[in-house]
């Protein structure tokens, strides 16, 4: 038996047929409208959250997941490449303060200004991997 016939028999015969076995042509109008909104409404949802990459109804689950997966890890990306940018820019501005104004607080604002460039360091070495 093919998988069409299968399905069929398994899943639509008791919801599209009458009980003497004929086809109850309202309610086969009804499954296929409700087909054809579902089909509409996947394709756009596939294509919202896939960036427009996909958006074919009958995409196999496991490429829309790739795909969802994908633009997360590129947004954690950039966003983990801005954060190393703003402790950067911390820590120069730490470094500049050192450099206008000396004071006592100088070893512990270059500290910083290290602690800050490590942790930039690490996020720039941990997006790469």
């Amino acid at each position: 038996m093919t998988d069409y016939v299968e399905t069929y028999n398994d899943f639509w015969r008791e919801i599209v047929e009458n009980p003497d076995g004929t086809l109850n042509r309202d309610q086969v109008m009804r499954e296929l409208y409700d087909y054809r909104v579902v089909m509409e409404e996947v394709s756009k949802a596939y294509g919202e959250v896939t960036g427009g990459l996909l958006s074919k109804p009958n995409t196999a689950a496991h490429h829309i997941v790739a795909a969802v997966e994908e633009r997360i890890e590129a947004v954690i990306r950039a966003v983990r490449e801005q954060v190393a940018e703003e402790l950067r820019a911390d820590a120069d501005a730490h470094r500049r303060v050192v450099e206008r104004k000396p004071s006592e607080y100088d070893k512990v604002r270059l500290a910083r200004a290290r602690t800050l460039e490590d942790a930039a360091s690490r996020i720039t070495r941990w997006n790469a991997s």
